[in-house]
């Protein structure tokens, strides 16, 4: 299982003086402009996948602004992965021996 975080876009100029707070304001806005798409009657898919794209980018400048670390991004994917599983999100469950040790703890 991969669990590395790579980014997928390039880190946006300045990010280091928006606030996660502003950040935040941002990932809701492009949210919402997906939304929107998704919900308009002349929906297109370029243009749906575009806003999905600009919502992780988005969320990819507010891990930047946090400055969270390789080791942070990747437990939060692997813990994240974890937790889908257990609710039956995926079509195949994960191998569970290819988790962490820690990951199966709920204490």
């Amino acid at each position: 299982m991969k669990t590395k975080y790579e980014y997928v876009f390039p880190a946006i100029r300045g990010f280091r003086r928006i606030t996660m707070q502003e950040q935040m304001a941002k990932i809701n806005e492009e949210a919402y402009e997906l939304q929107m798409e998704i919900l308009s009657e002349k929906k297109s898919r370029r243009w749906i996948l575009l806003e999905a794209m600009n919502v992780i980018h988005a969320v990819e400048t507010l891990f930047r602004i946090m400055e969270a670390k390789d080791d942070e991004l990747e437990a939060a994917v692997c813990e994240t992965m974890y937790d889908n599983e257990k609710r039956g999100y995926y079509k195949n469950p994960l191998d569970e021996q290819e988790l962490p040790e820690w990951l199966g703890d709920d204490d």
